[in-house]
Protein backbone atom coordinates (compact mmCIF):
# COMPACT_ATOMS: atom_id res chain seq x y z
CA UNK A 1 0.00 0.00 0.00
CA UNK A 2 1.28 3.23 -1.08
CA UNK A 3 0.37 6.37 0.82
CA UNK A 4 -0.28 7.97 -1.85
CA UNK A 5 -3.05 5.51 -2.73
CA UNK A 6 -4.77 5.94 0.93
CA UNK A 7 -4.48 9.37 1.75
CA UNK A 8 -7.23 10.70 0.35
CA UNK A 9 -9.05 8.55 3.34
CA UNK A 10 -9.98 10.00 6.74
CA UNK A 11 -6.93 9.65 9.06
CA UNK A 12 -9.12 7.06 11.52
CA UNK A 13 -9.14 5.20 8.37
CA UNK A 14 -5.78 4.95 7.26
CA UNK A 15 -4.45 4.57 11.23
CA UNK A 16 -6.48 1.72 11.50
CA UNK A 17 -5.32 -0.39 7.75
CA UNK A 18 -1.88 0.94 9.35
CA UNK A 19 -2.33 -1.33 12.35
CA UNK A 20 -3.93 -3.95 10.14
CA UNK A 21 -0.72 -4.26 8.29
CA UNK A 22 1.04 -4.65 11.08
CA UNK A 23 -0.77 -6.94 12.94
CA UNK A 24 -0.40 -9.07 9.81
CA UNK A 25 3.65 -9.19 10.48
CA UNK A 26 3.88 -9.46 14.10
CA UNK A 27 4.62 -13.49 13.36
CA UNK A 28 7.36 -12.70 10.91
CA UNK A 29 8.89 -9.74 12.71
CA UNK A 30 8.97 -11.82 15.90
CA UNK A 31 11.01 -14.35 14.25
CA UNK A 32 13.07 -12.18 12.47
CA UNK A 33 13.80 -10.37 15.57
CA UNK A 34 14.01 -13.62 17.81
CA UNK A 35 16.82 -14.69 15.22
CA UNK A 36 18.47 -11.22 15.46
CA UNK A 37 18.54 -11.24 19.20
CA UNK A 38 20.71 -14.82 18.82
CA UNK A 39 23.70 -12.95 17.26
CA UNK A 40 25.98 -11.63 19.71
CA UNK A 41 26.01 -8.34 17.98
CA UNK A 42 23.42 -4.63 19.48
CA UNK A 43 20.82 -3.67 16.51
CA UNK A 44 18.03 -1.19 16.32
CA UNK A 45 14.65 -1.46 14.74
CA UNK A 46 12.61 1.09 13.75
CA UNK A 47 9.42 1.41 11.86
CA UNK A 48 5.61 1.41 11.69
CA UNK A 49 5.00 -1.86 12.09
CA UNK A 50 6.76 -2.86 15.50
CA UNK A 51 3.47 -2.14 17.69
CA UNK A 52 3.83 -2.27 21.21
CA UNK A 53 2.16 -5.63 22.16
CA UNK A 54 5.07 -7.05 19.98
CA UNK A 55 7.49 -5.21 22.14
CA UNK A 56 5.91 -6.09 25.24
CA UNK A 57 6.12 -9.47 24.32
CA UNK A 58 9.99 -9.06 23.76
CA UNK A 59 10.70 -7.77 26.83
CA UNK A 60 9.18 -10.41 28.72
CA UNK A 61 11.16 -13.01 26.90
CA UNK A 62 14.66 -11.03 27.08
CA UNK A 63 13.91 -8.05 29.49
CA UNK A 64 17.44 -7.79 30.10
CA UNK A 65 18.56 -7.31 26.20
CA UNK A 66 15.84 -5.35 24.79
CA UNK A 67 15.55 -1.59 25.29
CA UNK A 68 12.31 -0.17 23.90
CA UNK A 69 10.83 3.63 23.02
CA UNK A 70 7.78 4.41 20.94
CA UNK A 71 8.88 8.29 19.09
CA UNK A 72 5.81 10.31 19.33
CA UNK A 73 4.69 13.48 18.04
CA UNK A 74 0.88 15.08 18.03
CA UNK A 75 2.13 18.32 16.99
CA UNK A 76 0.66 18.94 13.67
CA UNK A 77 3.02 21.96 12.77
CA UNK A 78 6.29 20.22 14.09
CA UNK A 79 5.55 16.93 12.01
CA UNK A 80 4.81 19.36 9.04
CA UNK A 81 7.99 21.32 9.73
CA UNK A 82 9.98 18.48 9.32
CA UNK A 83 8.34 16.91 6.27
CA UNK A 84 8.99 20.36 4.54
CA UNK A 85 12.55 20.41 5.51
CA UNK A 86 13.53 16.64 4.08
CA UNK A 87 16.45 17.50 1.64
CA UNK A 88 17.39 13.68 0.82
CA UNK A 89 16.70 13.28 -2.64
CA UNK A 90 16.26 8.96 -1.71
CA UNK A 91 13.53 10.03 0.86
CA UNK A 92 9.88 9.00 -0.74
CA UNK A 93 8.85 12.54 1.05
CA UNK A 94 11.20 14.67 -0.63
CA UNK A 95 9.60 17.02 -2.81
CA UNK A 96 6.11 15.98 -1.97
CA UNK A 97 2.87 17.67 -2.60
CA UNK A 98 1.36 20.12 -0.06
CA UNK A 99 -1.61 17.95 -0.26
CA UNK A 100 0.51 14.65 0.60
CA UNK A 101 2.29 16.29 3.44
CA UNK A 102 -0.65 17.48 5.15
CA UNK A 103 -2.22 14.01 4.84
CA UNK A 104 1.13 12.14 6.53
CA UNK A 105 1.19 14.85 9.39
CA UNK A 106 -2.52 13.72 10.34
CA UNK A 107 -1.62 10.54 9.56
CA UNK A 108 1.76 10.59 11.55
CA UNK A 109 -0.46 12.59 14.68
CA UNK A 110 -3.09 10.43 14.47
CA UNK A 111 -1.16 6.77 14.68
CA UNK A 112 1.04 8.46 17.61
CA UNK A 113 -2.04 8.76 19.67
CA UNK A 114 -2.80 5.10 18.66
CA UNK A 115 0.34 3.94 19.36
CA UNK A 116 0.46 5.86 22.90
CA UNK A 117 -2.14 4.24 24.04
CA UNK A 118 -0.94 0.72 23.27
CA UNK A 119 2.26 1.06 24.87
CA UNK A 120 0.68 3.07 27.89
CA UNK A 121 -1.54 -0.18 28.23
CA UNK A 122 1.71 -2.37 27.79
CA UNK A 123 3.86 0.42 30.11
CA UNK A 124 6.03 0.99 27.50
CA UNK A 125 8.05 4.07 27.24
CA UNK A 126 7.13 7.22 25.34
CA UNK A 127 9.13 9.94 23.97
CA UNK A 128 7.21 12.64 22.83
CA UNK A 129 9.10 14.70 20.06
CA UNK A 130 9.94 18.56 20.70
CA UNK A 131 10.90 21.28 18.61
CA UNK A 132 14.32 20.16 19.00
CA UNK A 133 15.73 17.34 17.04
CA UNK A 134 19.26 17.29 18.24
CA UNK A 135 18.33 17.32 22.11
CA UNK A 136 15.61 14.93 20.68
CA UNK A 137 18.04 12.34 19.29
CA UNK A 138 20.85 12.82 22.05
CA UNK A 139 18.03 12.16 24.84
CA UNK A 140 17.10 8.74 22.88
CA UNK A 141 20.75 7.66 22.38
CA UNK A 142 21.48 8.18 26.17
CA UNK A 143 18.12 5.90 26.94
CA UNK A 144 19.38 3.08 24.68
CA UNK A 145 23.05 3.13 25.47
Amino acid sequence: MQFSEVMHLGTAQVVRMQLTKAQLMTKLLRHFIERQMETPSDFTLEGVHLLPSLVSQLHERQSADVKSMFVVSFDRELVLSGLRSIADDHDWMHGASEETQQAMADFVVGYSREVKNQAEKEGLLIFERTGNFQQDMEAMVRFLQ
